[in-house]
């Protein structure tokens, strides 16, 4: 049988969910990464100790992911995620962070910025959703568009078909596909072979439902929006439109990357993210 993995950082509760945070580094300033729908905090596995060369860097895995919480009575939805993570800056003691969401968890720290602007130094969007927007599948008129929680069980009941499908889509949404090896799938679908992912994806859809769309244009923090080339599920358009809503935003497309953009170009991710934050600290 195989063995279920460890985590590889530490349990922090907050009002009674267990929620996995990975910390490392010890510079001045604190980096909170936020990881996008289906990952973890695997997906920063190659940054965060880049960014901890200058920084103290915190990241986390959202309730339904990753090693966190899968309790059916968890409200899955981005505000109450965006709610979470302002409490684990509470918990560590952390009064004020660079905040970077990836994807979903751009979406998330755009609402964790507008909900305690005071709290956010800076913010830097990585190939993310736009908060502005309500997406088609979380409208009223799509309620039965998310995949039913009936398939997903039983996709979740074949370890092997979560592999094949988790495999296709990673080579699909990178620059590279040699860049998915199977190590890197194995990071990927360990945690969804958890018992209640399925269950949580599917209540995240409902949670979402009826969630007002964030007021962009409000966000003070000085932000970064960094997209790849090649992105196919947020494309540099996409996240250009992103840039142009919130005041005063920067935005760089790194070639030679798709979506998972920390992953495929680390060392241009974090040198984009060092020269924005230098320059802010300039000014």
């Amino acid at each position: 049988m195989k063995r279920t993995p460890a985590a590889p950082g530490r349990v922090i509760e907050i009002d009674s969910v267990r929620i996995h945070v990975v910390e490392t580094g010890a510079g001045p300033e604190t980096v909170l990464l936020l990881h996008g729908f289906g990952a973890s905090t695997f997906s920063w596995r190659t940054v965060a100790p880049l960014l901890a060369e200058s920084h103290r860097v915190v990241a986390l895995d959202f309730p339904g992911f990753g090693f966190s919480d899968r309790r059916s009575d968890i409200n899955l939805g981005a505000e109450a995620q965006a709610a979470r993570a302002l409490a684990i800056l509470d918990q560590l003691g952390i009064a004020r962070a660079v905040v970077a969401g990836h994807s979903m968890g751009g979406g998330i720290a755009q609402r964790l910025t507008l909900l305690a602007p005071e709290r956010v130094s800076d913010l830097v969007l990585v190939a993310s959703v736009d908060a502005g927007i309500t997406p088609p599948w979380q409208r009223p008129a799509a309620r039965g568009a998310p995949v039913s929680t009936a398939v997903m069980r039983l996709v979740g009941r074949f370890p092997w078909l979560v592999r094949r499908l988790t495999r296709r889509s990673l080579r699909r949404i990178v620059f590279d596909p040699a860049h998915v090896t199977e190590a890197v799938v194995d990071g990927y679908v360990a945690p969804l072979l958890f018992t209640g992912t399925a269950q949580c994806v599917g209540r995240m859809a409902r949670d979402a439902l009826g969630v007002p769309v964030a007021k962009l244009a409000q966000i003070s923090a000085p932000t970064l929006v960094v997209d790849g080339e090649r992105d196919r599920v947020v494309p540099p358009a996409v996240t250009a439109r992103l840039a142009a809503v919130i005041p005063g935003a920067r935005h760089v497309v790194i070639p030679r990357a798709g979506h998972l953009v920390p992953e495929e170009q680390p060392a241009a991710f974090v040198e984009a993210i060092g020269t924005f934050l230098a320059a802010n600290r300039e000014g």
